[in-house]
């Protein structure tokens, strides 16, 4: 059975996240329906690189999956593309060894997240509204302090997490002013569960005045789950690449 990578964006806004979820509205179930479908009706199997949660973006999530039939990638994408919702898209297919998984062969996830100072209509599904100017420079230094490898207990609010590591290595973290606000690139081996959005609350905290830089390392330092109160909302986020090794 030939084995494809697809490379999928979507606009997570309507959607329960990723993950199949029984009665609810998902972007993997969304896939599976229409891969079963051009399968003439055999359960497939379709494995993510990352499990995003309600309301998260893509523009770079990968998956992998093995069909029955052999496809051309680019009319495999055509007859995707032709049966998704609007809100959904294959951007490209590629055929792969069999034993390539999306999730388990990728070396790295990177995100965005996006703040905006200002009402946006045209942005308020993909940013965060914070109308306050925030210090990039505090925020970078707090950033600063999460790289390298460390246990992000603290940034994790699923207790399913406590039976696998919670250590991660962090290749890329910084915020960037824009015009009308900030994006702040995120990039690591792994992520805990809504570890990014609390990441992005306490940077957002340190860079309003609220916490201090030092007050963020005691809580990375503490390994303790529930220290942060609030996440940064899920609309601000979006899944942008995935690193597999050759790439």
């Amino acid at each position: 059975m030939p084995n494809y990578r697809l490379t999928i964006a979507f606009d997570g806004t309507d959607y329960e996240g990723w993950q199949v979820q029984p009665g609810k509205s998902t972007i993997q179930g969304s896939l599976m329906e229409i891969l079963s479908r051009l399968e003439g009706g055999r359960e497939v199997k379709l494995t993510g690189a990352g499990r995003t949660d309600a309301g998260v973006h893509a523009h770079g999530q990968v998956a992998s999956i093995q069909l029955g039939k052999e496809w051309r990638p680019r009319e495999l994408v055509k007859a995707l593309n032709g049966n998704l919702p609007p809100s959904i898209a294959v951007l490209g297919a590629d055929v792969v060894p069999d034993g390539f998984s999306a999730r388990r062969d990728a070396l790295w996830r990177m995100y965005r997240y996006r703040i905006i100072h200002t009402r946006d209509p045209l942005l308020a599904r993909y940013a965060w509204l914070v109308e306050k100017n925030l210090n990039i420079g505090l925020m970078n230094e707090v950033a600063a302090q999460f790289l390298g490898r460390h246990d992000f207990t603290s940034f994790s609010s699923a207790p399913d997490d406590a039976e696998r590591s919670t250590v991660r290595d962090m290749l890329e973290f910084a915020v960037a002013a824009e015009d009308n606000g900030y994006t702040t690139t995120v990039r690591a081996d792994g992520f805990l569960t809504h570890q990014v959005r609390f990441m992005i609350a306490v940077l957002a905290a340190v860079g309003s005045g609220k916490m201090t830089a030092e007050e963020v390392l005691v809580i990375l330092e503490r390994k303790e789950r529930g220290l942060i109160k609030g996440m940064a909302p899920a609309q601000g986020l979006c899944l942008e690449a995935v690193g597999y090794p050759e790439t």
